[in-house]
């Protein structure tokens, strides 16, 4: 079988797959380092009639296969149960499994526990130093580390060394806590992909469809490898005898982990383009609501009167029942009025509501037969820890198979568009059901990971079948999710426990991914108003603000007002535009020595009639080695924290208007087409002159004195 290699442009990488031996290499033609090695062919984990395991490792076949141009068909032998081809494309720095087809010539059709790629059978040498008889095949993909974006929480962490992980399963998809992972709630998932690199360079392995399987990275010991989990051993599969598997496996390679990652999603088709009405900000009732604070008016009023947020979204558990879609009467007797009141207030209303979750189906008109159902026919239940020893607090799982349970989620979602007339629908838990392990839908067709992605469609065109303009609101980074979502958030930072400003930093790195794609982002807070500052310098650069903070301090004390007036600032003068790319200056997209983490960067946008970028918004700590010199910066110095935010469709350097906000005192020189007509101070209920600055070798010069930083101001206002 002949040996095809990809020749690659760009950082300068080698990618050669021996088709034959099944060995897949890619190197750094700089260095000529190894970067990554392992298997491409499938393998699988089959069940035969008796309830016997066979572990299948497919094999290339030279008869019948053809390598031309940038495309290869290969036939595949898979004995003795079947066999099958596959379809490899190329280009540049990536390389796709278009298709996988297997028929199986068994006289029983087998059933697919597990597909694999990156696995191979051990031989008897390496069956006899293994840790565990229950497996006949093993990971190969070995590389210096593994980086799976915010794969641990408290501290959030997405580098790992090839041996931190040792025996470990971390979900990639929809099943976080129920398939064995460190728990991770909802941002970024689902990514679908891992990365596997180090010093020379990394690649991104991944799905290219939304897979009917739940999609794991399997590490054993310093080894990795995709698992496909059907568990058909559990569930009927599809009948016939042949299968086929559309775009199971892609992958791109960079020299940093989060460019690969980049360049992977680079590889699907863009979705309907996002309009900047769709960048909600919001001020979210969970920072008290999780408190037992349950003052729905007050809440509207705060939100009005000391955010200037584009919407209050009232969360979870604001209903009778999870996904009952009605207010508990107890804790907001008066929810209707509420909501008017927000309406005649001028502030838009978002929604929360649970993707598969129902605490009382017969209530909501539902059967047994609409819900996912146990091997022994008792329905499953489920809780955002998936654990079976709070069952008290556990909920039913809707199946989508059922065309009522579909018909329920669209009544629904257009019963709450037409009753309250939300702006937003936030979408929640989709991590919180059992895997394939526990059950699976009825139809096969909509299994694995495609339950979460069918759940969220049919909410999503209920909504914006009565209103067009409605965001939809959800957590996942991947592509493919673009299709039905309208925004997606970094969730409220929980995760990360008492290291909410480090979280936030990663977070937002990973949340950076999306501008390129022009997906509206959500900048969500944390949990405590100490580390705000930090979080907002991160928002500033992402876009819109999202709060789900307290109204008291710990101590039922009331708020600084500094702290409520930064806030209001970012509310009133963040950017809108969701397609923009981000200038890392002194920040890290991380590697194995370091987490991603924010320290000085910036937002480039793209404005029409100019070939260059502009710097639209610039987050500023205090400046690090060569941060000055930087050319983007146009010369610009500081001291003390600053954030920095055009308005209007130009730059920083050149905007009518740019607002800053200092959150220390300090100075800050900054570089001007022109001087500025007018400096003002802009308060929450007033704007005053500005005399504290002058103009001088073509730089404002402004002067924030510690008096002035420690007032509840907006910040500054450059005009003209």
């Amino acid at each position: 079988m002949p040996t095809f290699q990809l020749s690659t442009g760009g950082p300068g990488f080698a990618f050669e797959w021996d088709l034959g031996a099944d060995r897949a290499r890619l190197s750094n033609r700089r260095t000529g380092a190894l970067v990554w090695s392992g298997s491409l062919l499938p393998l699988f984990d089959l069940v035969d009639s008796s309830g016997g395991r066979h572990a299948i490792k497919v094999t290339a076949d030279p008869q019948g296969s053809e390598i031309a141009g940038n495309e290869a068909r290969i036939s595949l032998r898979g004995d003795p149960f079947g066999h099958g081809r596959l379809h490899v494309a190329w280009a540049g720095d990536s390389v796709r499994i278009a298709a996988l087809e297997m028929t199986w010539t068994t006289a029983q059709v087998p059933r697919i526990r597990a597909l694999y790629f990156g696995s191979g059978i051990l031989d008897p040498d390496q069956r006899a130093a293994a840790p565990t008889l229950d497996d006949a095949s093993w990971p190969d993909w070995r590389a210096e580390g593994f980086c799976v974006a915010s794969a641990k929480t408290n501290p959030i962490q997405s580098f790992f060394r090839s041996w931190d992980f040792g025996r470990a399963d971390i979900a990639l998809g929809s099943f976080g806590p129920s398939m064995g992972t460190p728990y991770a709630a909802a941002f970024p998932r689902p990514v679908y992909a891992a990365g596997l690199g180090g010093r020379h360079g990394w690649i991104c392995l991944g799905a290219g469809g939304i897979p009917d399987a739940a999609l794991t990275l399997q590490v054993r010991s310093r080894s990795g490898r995709l698992e496909w989990l059907h568990r058909e051993d559990l569930w009927d599969g599809p009948a016939g005898r042949t299968r086929r598997w559309e775009n199971p496996l892609w992958a791109a390679w960079s020299g940093q982990a989060w460019s690969a990652y980049r360049d992977y999603f680079r590889l699907f088709p863009p979705a309907a383009p996002k309009t900047p009405s769709q960048a909600k900000s919001f001020w979210g009732t969970w920072g008290d609501f999780r408190l037992d604070r349950f003052d729905l008016r007050a809440a509207v009023d705060r939100a009005v009167d000391e955010m200037e947020a584009d919407l209050i979204c009232i969360d979870d558990p604001w209903e009778s029942g999870k996904g009952s879609g009605r207010p508990d009467p107890k804790r907001f007797p008066r929810f209707a009025e509420d909501i008017a009141h927000a309406h005649e207030r001028a502030i838009g209303i978002g929604l929360w509501m649970p993707l598969a979750w129902i605490s009382d189906y017969t209530a909501a008109g539902l059967t047994r037969d609409d819900l996912l159902l146990s091997r022994d026919g008792t329905p499953v239940r489920s809780n955002w820890a998936v654990d079976p020893r709070e069952a008290d607090a556990s909920h039913f799982c809707l199946d989508p198979s059922s065309e009522r349970s579909r018909r329920f989620l669209r009544d629904r979602t257009q019963r709450l568009v037409t009753d309250y007339r939300p702006t937003l629908l936030k979408v929640d838990f989709g991590y919180g059901v059992p895997g394939p392990d526990a059950c699976a839908p009825r139809d096969p067709a909509l299994r694995g990971e495609r339950l979460a992605w069918t759940l969220t469609q049919i909410i999503a065109e209920a909504a914006h079948a009565l209103d067009p303009a409605i965001t939809l609101l959800y957590y996942s980074i991947h592509p493919l999710w673009d299709r039905i979502v309208d925004q997606c958030a970094l969730d409220d930072l929980g995760d990360a426990g008492v290291h909410e400003a480090s979280g936030h930093g990663q977070w937002s790195i990973w949340a950076a991914l999306a501008g390129e794609r022009g997906l509206p982002l959500l900048a969500s807070s944390g949990y405590h108003w100490e580390a705000d500052p930090d979080n907002l310098l991160n928002s500033a650069v992402l876009g819109a603000p999202g709060a789900n903070l307290p109204s008291r301090l710990a101590d039922g004390s009331p708020l600084p007002a500094v702290n409520l007036a930064r806030r209001r600032a970012l509310f009133r003068w963040h950017r809108r535009n969701p397609r923009w790319e981000p200038l890392w200056l002194d920040s890290s997209p991380g590697h194995l020595e370091l987490e991603p983490v924010t320290r000085n960067w910036g937002r480039l946008e793209r404005f029409d009639g100019h070939d260059a970028p502009a710097l639209t918004a610039l987050a500023l700590r205090e400046p690090g080695v060569g941060v000055l010199a930087e050319p983007a910066l146009c010369g610009l110095k500081w001291s003390g924290r600053w954030i920095l935010l055009a308005q209007g469709e130009a730059g920083i350097f050149d905007a009518a208007a740019t607002a800053l906000i200092p959150l220390d005192a300090g100075f800050l020189a900054l570089p001007r087409s022109s001087p500025p007509t007018a400096v003002r101070v802009v308060r929450a209920d007033r704007d005053d002159p500005f005399d504290d600055w002058s103009w001088s070798d073509g730089k404002v010069h402004v002067m924030v004195s510690r008096k002035l930083a420690g007032e509840p101001i907006l910040g500054l206002l450059l005009e003209g």
